[in-house]
């Protein structure tokens, strides 16, 4: 079997499977765009020697998803690539730690209190956080009626890959 990497119904099922219930789902779309902005802007101030965190991630987290997806993706990369710039001109972080901070303890409640489990980040690291603001964005396009397969074939593995946690 070769890498789900680049198997985008795999990688949305993945994450889906943790993200059943519609008040958590409701928690994330508002949440993960908070923490992913914050973490952003937190990470900026870690001195690098040629390019900064938040443009790396922009641009590794956009190239990934345009490959999933060009559509999905060109509609992810210019709120990473606006975060990044915006990250250029943050003087303090104090705020923005705490926002962060809420916007995950907000996610946690929605897990434990409305999902009954863990959030995926506990079981995977960092497939949980390269994905979920992509998630984020393939939620709104399925409400708007975006690629119903695709929507169809990850409710369906998401279900059987829920059975397993």
């Amino acid at each position: 079997m070769g890498s789900k990497l680049f198997d985008l119904p795999y990688q949305l099922a993945y994450y889906k499977a943790y993200h059943m219930d519609e008040q958590n789902i409701q928690i994330h779309l508002f949440c993960i765009p908070i923490i992913l902005f914050t973490a952003i802007l937190l990470l900026a101030h870690l001195p690098m020697p040629i390019i900064s965190i938040s443009w790396l991630i922009a641009v590794s987290f956009s190239t990934y998803y345009i490959y999933l997806d060009l559509i999905a993706g060109l509609i992810a990369s210019p709120f990473l690539i606006i975060t990044a710039i915006a990250s250029d001109n943050i003087l303090t972080i104090k705020p923005v730690l705490a926002i962060h901070l809420l916007a995950w303890a907000a996610q946690f409640y929605g897990h434990f209190n409305f999902e009954g489990k863990s959030p995926a980040i506990f079981d995977n690291l960092i497939q949980p956080l390269v994905l979920a603001p992509y998630f984020v964005v393939w939620e709104i396009l399925f409400m708007y009626g975006y690629k119903p397969d695709l929507e169809t074939e990850m409710n369906a593995q998401a279900i059987k890959k829920r059975k397993s946690l």
